[in-house]
């Protein structure tokens, strides 16, 4: 059972909706491109690899193991669909045989940017693992998925992350010369 407020009805559809996170993305992208150095190209790079391999492999595991997400199998669930909080009703019954709920890949995504994130922006380290914790918060509250498959993601997110990071580090002390430092 997950505690619900009403502040948490409107921040969880936000926290794990698109918009949040391309808004967020695109200051991002502006913010850290400005000075232009290869560090922070390479780093948007390593953060695109780590979310694409963390996102691929969650999803490959996820069709092999079919597990129905608890809004669609657990009467009395509350999810939040098309804009609008519902509630299972008592006497629901399970629909699907199979389903995308385990792992999560918002979990795994989250886990893999915020990996490389703390390897490399240190002033971060005191605060950026909220975000995969509240990620996962809100998949729970939406419905979409049980504890174990925010920590599943969270395991499968940590293994592109810190794969990313070790290319991202040997690409920035093998990277020629010849492009340089700063523009």
């Amino acid at each position: 059972m997950v505690w619900r407020h009403p502040a948490l009805d409107w921040l969880m559809p936000v926290v794990s909706g698109d918009a949040l996170w391309v808004v967020l993305l695109c200051v991002f992208l502006i913010f850290f491109l400005y000075k232009k150095d290869r560090k922070r190209v390479l780093l948007i790079l390593a953060l695109a690899a780590a979310i694409g391999l963390s996102d691929m492999s969650a999803n490959i595991f996820k069709d092999a193991v079919a597990r129905v997400r608890p809004l669609n199998q657990i009467a009395e669930t509350w999810l939040h669909e098309d804009g609008k909080w519902q509630q299972r009703p008592a006497d629901f019954k399970r629909q699907k045989q199979d389903g995308t709920s385990y792992p999560s890949s918002h979990a795994a995504n989250a886990a893999a940017a915020t990996c490389l994130v703390f390897i490399f922006i240190p002033g971060t380290r005191k605060w950026i693992w909220i975000i995969p914790l509240v990620i996962g918060y809100s998949r729970l509250y939406l419905g979409k998925h049980f504890p174990a498959d925010i920590v599943a993601g969270w395991i499968f997110g940590l293994g592109p992350g810190l794969i990313c990071a070790w290319l991202y580090h040997l690409t920035l002390t093998r990277l020629p010369k010849w492009i340089p430092e700063k523009r």
